[in-house]
């Protein structure tokens, strides 16, 4: 899909909410890690009409993607991820430094897709945005990739062991004998149901039904199973905990973010599986505890006065009819 034809699919997407302000190639591709097999992801803000500033009606963000995945889950060429967030959302998301959203302010260049004055003049006064925040919500959105990382290859190990318990029962045999017999469904056993790798399954259901879905989970992952099963890790989470940590690092002692993102060749050697899991377990602590001792340049909150102010202006400028 070219970026025109994005663009048009955002507008079009728009027409009943509001008018485009910003839209930007998002994740790897403004990273700099993308490799040829990488998703498109886009992302933008938009300003909604009068109705949902002034009226009962709200709307935060829209989606503008298109959904297309293979057999196995994993996305085909056709998909494209786009959301595109309302200005007053994107505002508040920003000040309260969510990583995701504060990339926007710093996003130039070819990665850009559509900017307008009024947008870029948000961007000028990117310093009004930034703010200690950044430290405690990028350490955050990290310390979950790391969780994430681990746990995704761990699911995908307990969900095949499971099922090779379940094969040594009959179908039709319910769920609650087995949790009785077997140790390893014991561990998992919260009452009248199960857990595992976010499902649930009631322990009166029968071994046939609880296979079935197992299985489907594990088909949906089976593009990426084979690098949990080389690895033990999910390499992409561990890549992204890394940049996260540098762009945290970045905000703190720059108050900036410059796109695309430093040490971009070790990032690409942890997204491929060059490190064990072992070294990068010890990395990352060593990056959380540089982190923690950081000195920061950083006013303790935002500039929510003048951001307010910016906001309003921009609303007056847009909506009020002007005497000629």
């Amino acid at each position: 899909m070219t970026q025109e034809q994005v663009l048009q699919r955002v507008n079009d997407k728009l027409e009943c909410f509001g008018r485009l302000l910003f839209l930007t190639k998002s994740g790897s591709h403004l990273y700099g890690t993308n490799t040829p097999t990488s998703d498109e992801d886009y992302v933008g803000v938009f300003l909604a009409k009068p109705k949902y500033h002034l009226g009962f009606k709200t709307v935060n963000e829209v989606d503008c993607s298109i959904v297309d995945k293979d057999a196995s889950g994993k996305n085909t060429h056709d998909a494209v991820d786009i959301k595109v967030y309302e200005l007053k959302t994107f505002l508040k998301l920003a000040a309260d430094s969510n990583p995701n959203i504060v990339e926007l302010l710093f996003s130039t260049g070819d990665a850009v897709i559509f900017n307008t004055l009024e947008f870029k003049e948000f961007q000028n006064n990117y310093n009004l945005f930034i703010n200690e925040r950044v430290r405690h919500s990028f350490t955050g959105y990290a310390r979950q990739q790391f969780k994430k990382g681990i746990q995704k290859a761990d699911n995908f190990k307990k969900l095949n062991e499971l099922i090779d318990v379940l094969e040594n029962y009959d179908d039709n045999e319910m769920l609650a004998v087995v949790v009785e017999n077997e140790p390893l469904l014991k561990t998992l056993d919260k009452g009248k149901h199960i857990e595992i790798a976010g499902l649930s399954f009631q322990k009166n259901l029968f071994v046939k039904k609880v296979k079935k879905q197992m299985k489907e989970k594990i088909k949906m992952a089976s593009h990426r199973a084979s690098m949990w099963e080389k690895y033990g890790y999910d390499t992409k989470f561990f890549m992204h905990l890394f940049r996260l940590l540098n762009e945290g690092k970045d905000l703190l002692l720059t108050g900036k973010l410059e796109f695309p993102v430093r040490e971009k060749e070790f990032l690409l050697d942890v997204r491929n599986g060059k490190f064990t899991l072992e070294e990068l377990q010890n990395l990352a602590e060593e990056r959380f505890n540089e982190f923690n001792q950081l000195e920061s340049v950083l006013p303790k909150k935002a500039n929510w006065n003048k951001l307010e102010n910016m906001f309003m202006d921009l609303l007056k400028n847009e909506f009020c009819v002007k005497e000629s």
